[in-house]
């Protein structure tokens, strides 16, 4: 799809847009969200047409994945890498919430007797860049069970992977922390976050105790306000949505927002029914954490960025949808050293831009309305910036990898016949060629602890340069095309 500026509504004038992807032919609806390792000896496809029509309706543009973005362990945010990390992301990508795991565990000093100097510190920071979290309520404090350590989470979490033994200690711990909350950045700033319980069911099942737990957290925030915002359940691959939403209702337990997870492997089709069915129920439904796999997926090259592309118009009808991580700063029983080795982070332990991180940032220099792509693509999604310029974001990305080829794309832009266009659109790539940092490390003999000079050239190696010319050729006084490659798993940004 493609828009018009931010400064007007929507028109029938060309304007700066984007473009979603000449993807291998498939029902969106079906189509898995997954990826794999790209394999660029894949022959070239014939031809893959689509058109944009300039002059069609715009819609809004709604960027969900700007909304949020995810970490690791809470305590984390007491880094001063981690927090100037956050802050680029912020600024370059324009994220407005950050969501990770174990607020509550006792490495953050939630309890009194304890103090919360953890705990503010890290808020200090996020309220300092003006975001607006998705505050996850876990795990359970040690003090609030009797065992100690039994159910202890793997994974360097200093909290309890279980329910605590009295669920009225629990609604006090919440709404003590609440209070902390509300006394420190005042309640109309708090009351724009979103309390989510617990990650995941993880030693806390569904439906008991996981909606004691529920009934507790919420009757904790909701008596320090009501306007602070709660909900769950915060599942992984979309289990539970409709039994959650059911379950609140059945008990009068105040819900608003839905949550659940997505780590790929899952199709489009069950995205939009989860979707649609909590939207059915009047709340907005976010995907509190979303990437693109685990297993042999890559996070680390060009795969990763197509797929954030690809997505764009799968995950539309989604309210919040948040990536998972923006960092490798990030320790589940460890932190690794080397600077890439498959992490979850758009941005590597010494700040390298991943091909991912690039996507994000094409996606964010987009504006506010869309325009339609027709075409054996996929979904579409597009936008525009208030100069007024068109743009088209692409994205070559398949689930499979020998089913991901080359492609060769014309695309026909519908127009004004009075339209002054350009002789040739601007091209920016993010592939193996191009914007990948991991070839140079991998030049460098893949130094563990790289010094400043092979710091220096991986933020070179992922830099987004100008690429091309792609020439506009001219139809009719209503019809321009371009012809284009794509290799397999890339991401191209065409500025006219």
């Amino acid at each position: 799809m493609v828009a018009p500026p931010r400064s007007a509504p929507p028109a029938a004038a060309p304007r700066r847009r984007l473009a979603q992807p000449p993807h291998n032919k498939q029902d969106p609806r079906t189509s898995p969200l997954a990826t794999r390792s790209p394999n660029p000896c894949h022959p070239v496809s014939p031809n893959t047409k689509a058109s944009v029509d300039l002059l069609a309706a715009a819609e809004p543009f709604a960027k969900n994945w700007q909304r949020c973005v995810g970490s690791g362990h809470m305590l984390l945010g007491t880094r001063a890498d981690w927090q100037s990390q956050l802050a680029l992301a912020v600024n370059e990508l324009g994220f407005g919430a950050i969501r990770g795991h174990g607020l509550l565990d006792d490495d953050m000093g939630v309890l009194p007797a304890k103090g919360r100097l953890e705990f503010y510190n890290v808020f200090d920071a996020v309220h300092a860049l003006r975001l607006r979290p998705v505050v996850e309520l876990s795990f359970t404090p040690a003090a609030l069970v009797a065992c100690g350590k039994a159910g202890e989470q793997p994974g360097a979490y200093k909290g309890l992977a279980m329910p605590p033994d009295s669920f009225a200690e629990w609604e006090g711990l919440v709404a003590s922390v609440a209070e902390h909350l509300v006394g420190r950045y005042g309640l109309d700033a708090v009351s724009e976050w979103h309390f989510e319980v617990w990650n995941e069911l993880w030693g806390v099942p569904f439906p008991e105790p996981y909606m004691r737990l529920y009934n507790a957290s919420a009757r904790g925030l909701k008596s320090v306000s009501p306007r602070l915002r709660v909900g769950g359940p915060a599942t992984m691959a979309l289990e539970e949505v409709e039994p959650f939403v059911a379950a609140c209702r059945a008990s009068s337990t105040p819900v608003d927002f839905v949550s659940s997870h997505l780590l790929a492997g899952c199709s489009a089709h069950k995205v939009l029914s989860a979707s649609d069915a909590v939207h059915k129920a009047g709340l907005p439904f976010f995907l509190t954490e979303y990437n693109n796999g685990l297993g042999d997926s890559s996070r680390d090259d060009a795969s990763a960025a197509a797929f954030v592309v690809r997505n764009v118009g799968l995950l539309a009808s989604v309210d919040l949808v948040s990536w998972w991580s923006f960092s490798d700063i990030f320790e589940e029983a460890w932190m690794a050293s080397a600077p890439f080795h498959n992490g979850y982070g758009l941005m590597t332990v010494h700040g390298i831009r991943k091909p991912a991180w690039r996507a994000f940032e094409m996606l964010a220099s987009l504006g506010d309305y869309r325009l339609p792509v027709s075409g054996n693509v996929s979904p579409a999604d597009g936008s525009s910036t208030s100069q007024g310029h068109v743009v088209l974001l692409l994205s070559n990305f398949h689930r499979n990898r020998s089913a991901c080829t080359a492609q060769n794309v014309s695309l026909a832009v519908i127009h004004r016949s009075d339209a002054t266009l350009p002789p040739t659109a601007r091209a920016f790539r993010v592939d193996e060629a191009h914007a990948n940092p991991l070839a140079e490390w991998h030049r460098q003999g893949q130094p563990i602890y790289p010094d400043s000079s092979q710091l220096s050239k991986l933020h070179d190696a992922s830099r987004v340069r100008l690429a091309e010319a792609v020439p506009l050729h001219r139809l009719s006084p209503t019809q321009s095309v371009m012809h284009f490659t794509m290799p397999p798993f890339s991401v191209l940004k065409l500025e006219l």
